[in-house]
């Protein structure tokens, strides 16, 4: 719960936490997913860091919930600026 409440917090600025992110999108919880997907949604565009596309893709291949792997994949596509 805890790392919710951060990932609430980073949105401000997402860039400071993507160790928090990436913690976010591997978490057993989906309310902590769905907080790491909310600071990527705040992420200046086209400063994506450099792993963030396979770590999205891993999660959204991984993603049980159907909804949430829909969202994690549209922030993928949003970050990389690409359709696939």
């Amino acid at each position: 719960m805890a790392l919710e409440v951060v990932l609430g917090e980073a949105v401000r600025e997402p860039e400071a936490a993507w160790p928090l992110v990436r913690a976010g999108l591997r978490s057993g919880a989906p309310w902590s997913r769905r907080g790491a997907l909310a600071v990527l949604r705040a992420w200046p565009p086209g400063r994506a860091p450099a792993d963030a596309d396979a770590l999205l893709r891993r999660a959204e291949a991984e993603e049980p919930d159907a909804r949430l792997r829909t969202e994690i994949g549209e922030v993928r596509r949003g970050l990389s600026g690409s359709g696939d």
